[in-house]
């Protein structure tokens, strides 16, 4: 940065720079990171239900992150990023769990939760910005996957009995 303006001639993967005095300059990292996500919600038959999942995300946009998370103390901006990932899975998850079943939860966690998750929040962090959004800008992000590590039934009755049938049938 120069006078408050980003030099993109010295920008990009393994750039190299010559710093004046009054510049200041941003390492923005572009690795795979990973995100572990847990949420716990009431599904559509009021019975608890935590979700535990896992994402796997990289900056493809280096400038526009830098823009929108400011890695002038890069540390503090990947922590940031972190928690603001984390709180966008959990709130999203536990909207979707709200609206589905308890045996839609424990079978369909790919296309039911892992998909919806991947279609909600991927416009917003990849560049083009929300659904209804046309500044078509986003957050330079690209999430390469969710998945959904375990679905568990929070009330150990309700788990017990949901395998009384398969049980009884054993016996």
């Amino acid at each position: 940065m120069r006078r408050g303006k980003v030099l993109t001639g010295s920008s990009g993967q393994g750039a190299s720079c010559f710093k004046l005095p009054g510049d200041s300059v941003a390492v923005v990292p572009t690795t795979v990171q990973k995100l572990q996500f847990s949420a716990d919600q009431i599904t559509r038959e009021k019975v608890g239900i935590e979700v535990t999942g896992l994402a796997v995300y990289r900056i493809a946009e280096p400038l526009i992150a830098y823009r929108m998370l400011n890695f002038s103390f890069p540390e503090r901006a990947q922590e940031k990023l972190e928690e603001l990932l984390a709180e966008m899975f959990v709130g999203a998850a536990r909207r979707l769990v709200a609206n589905l079943s308890v045996e839609e939860c424990l079978t369909r966690r790919k296309e039911g939760i892992g998909a919806e998750l991947m279609r909600e929040i991927v416009p917003v962090v990849s560049g083009h910005g929300r659904l209804d959004d046309v500044t078509d800008q986003g957050w330079g992000i690209v999430i390469d996957t969710i998945e959904i590590q375990d679905v568990t039934v929070l009330s150990p009755t309700v788990f017990g009995n949901m395998q009384a049938p398969y049980r009884q049938d054993q016996e």
